[in-house]
Parts: C-alpha cells; structure tokens; sequence
C-alpha cells in the first residue's frame, strides 16, 4: 500500500471569504469573495486564464462615475488592476477577472508566473482618472489563500550498489529508519513528474543542518521521468538560498551527523536549471516552491567494541607490567584514545566513520596482544612476607634475633619493583630469606601485669557519679599511664603502676547525697510534741527517723529521698490523741491554760481565739505565750480565721520546703491570696521565727483580702526605729498602729527585726476580728 507524505492537490483554488475591513452604506460596493486560478483546468472550467484573480461584489457599482481597482503586494513588489471604462459604464457589473499589473513596470502584466503559496491581502480602491498610477481611497479590504502543491513519493528503498527502479525495496520509507546509506548516498522516487516538456523544470531536495541549508544534487528529477530518481549527498558550504549560485564539487560532500533530519522537496519550473552532474556551478531555481517534506534518520557508528576496550585499557594496572612495557604500550595506544591524539577516535560519528573504529580496534588489539607478554613478575609472596615483618613488635624478641629480621626486612623491601618474570628467582629468594630470620626470632620473657588488672577491674566496679570530678580523674589518670608488654626486667615499673592505680582509688572523695529534706523533715517532727499523739503512730515517726542512714553518696539520692517521705508519711499519719485541755472548774466547757492566768495582758486575746477554735495550746496544759511563733503556725492561724474552703489549696507547693509538711495546705492558702511571700521562689522557711514587721504585713494583706476596713482610732505615732522598718512594711505597721491593733515598745521603738511571740500575735489578730 503506497504512503504519501505530503496530501494529494484536492483543489488548485481556494476561495475565502473575509469580512470587509470597513463599514459601508448598503448602496456601496463590498468584496463578497476572492478566487485565484493557479490550475489550468480549473481555469478552462471557469472560462478564464490560469492566473487570474475573480473578484465577485456583493452589490454592483451601480454608479457610472464611480471607478474600482484592485491591489495586491507580493515580494515587497505593488501589484494592481484598474477596471476598464467598459466595466466601470456596466452599472450591474458584480464579478471582475483579471491579472495584477505592476505599478513601477508600465503595467506589465505579470501573469506569466503564478503567485506562490501563501495567503495575500487584496484591496479594492477608488480611482477617478484612468490609468492614473497609484490608488485612492481604499473603499474595501479581503484575504484569499493560494495553496501549495503536493507531491507523492513512492513507498520503497533503492539498492545501494544498483539503483534501478525495478530494485526498489519493498519498504515504507518511515518503517526504514535508517534508510540513508552508509555512505550518505541517498535515493529517492517519485511517482509524478512535472507536467510539460521542459528540461527546466524538475524537483530538487533540500536539509537543514547545523544552522545552515544544504541542497541534494547528482540528479534532477526531470519533467520526463516516472518514476524518476534523485540520488547523491548533501553538500558543504551550505549558502542561504536567496543566493542563486552553489558550488557542487564533489570533493565538498557535508556529512551529516547522527539524527533525524527533515527534507523539504522543492519544484520548480521553467528556471533554466543546469544539471547539478555535468556542471561545477549551477543556477538555484529562486522560484522552487516546497511541495512536501519528510523525514530521514542517519544512523550512528558502531562503538560497542571500542568502548569495551577502551573501559579495558582504562581498568589496566600499570604495575601489572614492566616499566618499559608500559610506556611503549602508552605510546601506541594514547593516540587513538586522548582527545588530543594524531589519531583520536570522535564520538558520536556516523556510519561513513565505522571503518576508521574498525581500524583503531584492530591497532589497540593487536597492542593488549602485546602488553600481555610483558608482565611483571610475582611479588605478592614477597609482599605477604614484608607485612607480617612489619607487624611485628620490636619488644616482644631479643636484640640479636631482632636485628637478623630487619636486616633481612630491608633486602626485601630493596627488590627492585615492576621486574620481569625473567627474575622471579631473586624476588623469592628475598621473601624466603625473610622467612628465616623471622622462624629464628627468640622471645622475650613479659613482666607480670595481674597487679594492674586486680587495680583496674576495681577502679570498674565504681560509679563515676559517687565521687568527685578531681580524685575521679586521677584514677583515670593512673589507667591511662599504664605501659603494657614491658620485659620481666621492669617488673618494678608495673608495680608501682598498680600502686599508683590503687592510691588514687583510696583517695577518691566521695560526692554526698543531698540530705536536706531528710533534715527538714525531722525539724518538722521535732516542732511536735508526742503527748498530742497516739502512741503507736508517734512510733512509726521515730522508728522512720530512726531508719535515716547517713553519708551516702549521690547515687543513693533515690535511697535518700524516700527516707524523707518515710518521715513526712508517718507525721502525716500521725493520729491525735484524746484532747485534755485543762477547763476552769466554774465553767468546764472553758479551757484554762497553767501559764495564761486570768491577769496576764493578753489572755483575753489568747483565749478569745481559743473558743473560736483559731488557736490551740502547745500541750501540756501550756499555752507559750512568749514563744516565739512560725511563719507556718502564723499561717495556719489566719487561714483557720479566714472561714475559708481549705481543702481546695491542698495539693503540691509551689515551694520545695513545704512539700510533704502538715502546714502545705494553710501556705498554699496565705500564698494564693497574696498575704505571704517565699524567702525565695523556691522556698518559705516554714519553721522560721516570723518578725514583727512580717506579721504587721500579713495582718495587713489579710485584712485587704476579706475587705475588713482599718479604723484611724489612734493618732499617727513615728517610732525612733521607723527608718529601720523595711518599704514593704512600713504602710501595713503605719495602718495597724492607728487601728489599735499594734503598739510599739515601752522605748517607744517598733523593733521590726524582733521576734514575734505567740501572745503578740494572738492579740493582733483578734483585736483584727472584733473590728
């Protein structure tokens, strides 16, 4: 089945139709369509030359004194056509046929050549005095369209060696993709000739390549041939084909690289061609028009053996092969394979290159052949032997039989390298010699190192952790300077480096655990008094401050830590034991402490706070009252004023040193609602002594917390000792002065720094109630 490459010529003429450029007035002339004759019979059908342009209006002139041309440009060159008065007197005349005339050559008629392929703009214009050069005003615009021509190449491939039509291949060109030759020869049958008996016309066939235009030439395609056949190589020097001369030297063939390439088919007539075989020098046809195009692929060289032994040379081990042998082979073999040889072999050529890879082949072939005759001798016995001389230790053998093996070491590491096999005899001898002196070596007797191991495996039983960064790295320090495999005669040497591994162990310090909230828990048992307690659970808070071991070392923390729970679980269980306040005999519901009598200044305050169960004694039937009180029991005592919810501060404190303790709670309360600070922000000192000025200040905040209004009953009093009175204090003891709630001293001195005792505050937070 034949393939085309280009469509068949369906129709020589086309007709397009374009919307007028410009609006007109209904009684105006419009272009309706534009047709160009380029085939003689459809010419012949329409009763006008080949050539002709058909102009049809939409509406006739309809006015005598109106006059119409036509024009068109082509080349650069101004084509056009004036009615004639005949045509311009027909008032109904619709459809004008013509051929352009062009406006620098006296009209000339120019029809003789047909307009190329392309698309042209025609404009129609309005003269008013016959055959005036150049145009008026243009009245309408419209595009027409002259198609290419078509050729059909026939299906198959001529025989290199015979190219005959009646040998042509059974072979779709596109299924032949390397259908140019080896030698770039190339053959090509059309099925059609050129209509007409003229040795001028003929087709001609051009490819793009490396930026420039090559033609093919050998043979013209003739009008006269079918099939005719085109066959020759595509030449050098391409020129820009708007020149119209073209060296064809045979000597100048281009040759094309690897790839696929399109080729135009080009047809011309009539242009008085010179045959491309008979002459150095021909005229290109300017008027050739391409009428098809189609593809040839130029298949590559074939590498695959050259690549193979080149990748071989490449993988070659110079010392494999006597020094001479290797360079002569370099010397033979560098030219074909560096980019700067006399005789590089190129990549990537085509297939007119495969003899000249062929021959390189051969050259590198026959030169491996070569090289294999020119080994080097065997030394890996040799070089086996030096290695294991090499790793031998000086100090493991006596002098003498020491001294035999290095001598015997640098004979063999004195044969010269990259010999012949022709002296193998030599380079074994030399490692034989060797092996000798080394079977002949004598040992030395090695010093006694269990010392050291006893002293290093103990220093490996201990944690780094427990001691401290110095004495820890002078045991490192001792490991680290002991010397090995020294003779028995240094025995002393090894001693003392166990002695020194063994001392710096002795004198390893250890690092202590932290004990402090051991400590703060048994301060905290020790602030209770046992006959408050039942017996048994009193038991279990001595048996666990008992159970404390002290000194171990940080590591031990764990250990540490759990016997300050131990302590702070079992006063947390600590079980009240039946209270036996003593009662005034007149009123038995009312306590009596033995050393609060009725008299004393502040009982009535003491005892106030006691029927409102804010306070209570210290046992013993004692009340304390110049004890001095804690930051946690002042605490306690105003958060049991406050009437509050307790039970939603319990949990853990925002301060490490009352974690665990009795009075978390009553803290966690005084610090969330901003009546007491920490010492810091880590810890609140909760069995510390609270001063004067503190508990003035958290009497204070108290009082602004449940919005008790402080009266002025009393006139400022300014202490001698005021500017002793810390910032943070001094508004709280101005307003609790003038409230009656605080006094100063008989000295007239507030002494803030003094201690705060437990009837001082007694009475300062129950004149605080009453107000």
């Amino acid at each position: 089945m034949k393939k085309t490459l280009v469509a068949l010529f369906v129709a020589l003429c086309m007709v397009l139709t374009m919307a007028p450029a410009m609006a007109f007035a209904a009684d105006e002339p419009q272009i309706d369509s534009v047709v160009y004759y380029a085939d003689q019979d459809a010419a012949d059908e329409a009763g006008v030359d080949v050539g002709n342009i058909v102009v049809t209006l939409k509406n006739p002139i309809g006015d005598t004194d109106t006059k119409i041309g036509f024009e068109i440009e082509v080349n650069s060159d101004r084509y056009y056509y004036q009615a004639t008065e005949g045509e311009a007197a027909d008032i109904n005349k619709k459809s004008f046929s013509f051929k352009m005339t062009e406006t620098e050559k006296n009209w000339n008629d120019v029809s003789g050549d047909t307009l190329a392929a392309g698309t042209y703009t025609i404009k129609m214009f309005e003269y008013t005095a016959w055959k005036e050069a150049g145009m008026g005003e243009v009245i309408d615009t419209a595009t027409f369209t002259v198609p290419g021509e078509s050729i059909d190449l026939a299906n198959g491939f001529f025989d290199v060696a015979n190219p005959d039509a009646d040998t042509v291949k059974d072979t779709p060109f596109e299924d032949y993709p390397t259908w140019v030759t080896a030698d770039q020869t190339f053959y090509f049958q059309v099925e059609e000739a050129i209509a007409g008996n003229d040795d001028k016309n003929g087709y001609l066939f051009e490819i793009t390549a490396d930026g420039k235009t090559y033609s093919a030439v050998g043979n013209v395609l003739l009008y006269n041939k079918v099939p005719a056949t085109l066959y020759g190589s595509f030449l050098s020097d391409g020129v820009d084909f708007i020149d119209k001369v073209k060296t064809t030297s045979k000597n100048n063939d281009y040759e094309l690289a690897p790839g696929t390439y399109t080729v135009s088919v080009l047809k011309f007539v009539g242009n008085g061609y010179n045959n491309g075989i008979a002459s150095d020098i021909f005229d290109y046809p300017v008027d050739a028009k391409e009428v098809a195009t189609f593809e040839i692929t130029v298949a590559s060289a074939d590498y695959s053996d050259w690549n193979g032994l080149v990748a071989y040379i490449n993988n070659l081990d110079e010392m494999d092969y006597t020094e001479e042998g290797w360079e002569k082979f370099c010397d033979n073999v560098e030219p074909y394979i560096s980019s700067e040889g006399a005789h590089y072999v190129k990549p990537d050529q085509p297939k007119t290159y495969q003899d000249t890879i062929e021959n390189a082949e051969k050259h590198l072939e026959s030169w491996i052949n070569w090289l294999s005759s020119h080994k080097t001798a065997d030394y890996s016995y040799l070089n086996a032997m030096i290695a294991v001389a090499e790793g031998l230790d000086k100090s493991d053998y006596t002098a003498d039989s020491w001294e035999t093996v290095e001598t015997a070491l640098k004979e063999a590491k004195d044969v010269p390298l990259r010999q012949g096999t022709g002296e193998q005899d030599e380079i074994t001898n030399a490692a034989e010699k060797l092996v000798l002196a080394m079977s002949r070596l004598v040992g030395v007797e090695k010093a006694n190192y269990a010392a050291v191991d006893a002293a290093i495996a103990k220093a490996e039983t201990l944690t780094e952790a427990d001691y401290t960064a110095d004495s820890w790295a002078a045991v490192e320090a001792a490991i680290d300077a002991v010397v090995r495999d020294l003779p028995v005669s240094d025995q002393a040497k090894v001693d003392a480096m166990a002695k020194a591994i063994n001392d710096a162990i002795d004198a390893l310090v250890v690092e202590k655990a932290n004990y402090a909230a051991v400590d703060a828990a048994i301060a905290k048992a020790e602030t209770l008094t046992e006959a408050d307690y039942t017996a048994d659970s009193w038991a279990a808070v001595e048996a666990a401050i008992d159970a404390v071991v002290r000194d171990l070392p940080v590591s031990d923390q764990a250990k540490v830590d759990a016997m300050a729970k131990a302590i702070n679980d079992a006063i947390d269980a600590l079980v009240a034991a039946e209270p036996e306040d003593p009662t005034d005999p007149e009123d038995p519901t009312k306590i009596v402490f033995d050393d609060v009598e009725q008299g004393r200044w502040s009982a009535q305050y003491i005892y106030d706070l006691v029927e409102k169960g804010i306070c209570d004694g210290i046992g013993d039937n004692k009340f304390n009252p110049e004890g001095n009180i804690e930051r946690c029991a002042f605490a306690k005592i105003l958060a049991e004023a406050s009437g509050d919810d307790l039970t939603r501060y319990e949990g853990t404190s925002n301060f490490a040193d009352c974690r665990g303790s009795w009075a978390e709670t009553y803290i966690n309360w005084a610090y969330a609602n901003g009546i007491v600070t920490g010492r810091t922000d880590t810890t609140f000192d909760p069995y510390g002594e609270i001063s004067r000025q503190e508990m003035a200040a958290m009497i204070y905040r108290y009082a602004e917390y449940k919005g008790i209004e402080l009266p002025e009953t009393n006139e400022l009093i300014t202490f001698d000792d005021e500017e002793q009175i810390a910032d943070y204090a001094a508004e709280a003891v101005d307003a609790m002065q003038k409230a009656g709630i605080i006094n100063g001293m008989d000295n007239n001195e507030f002494q803030p720094q003094g201690t705060a005792t437990r009837e001082q505050a007694a009475k300062m937070i129950s004149v605080l109630l009453s107000l």
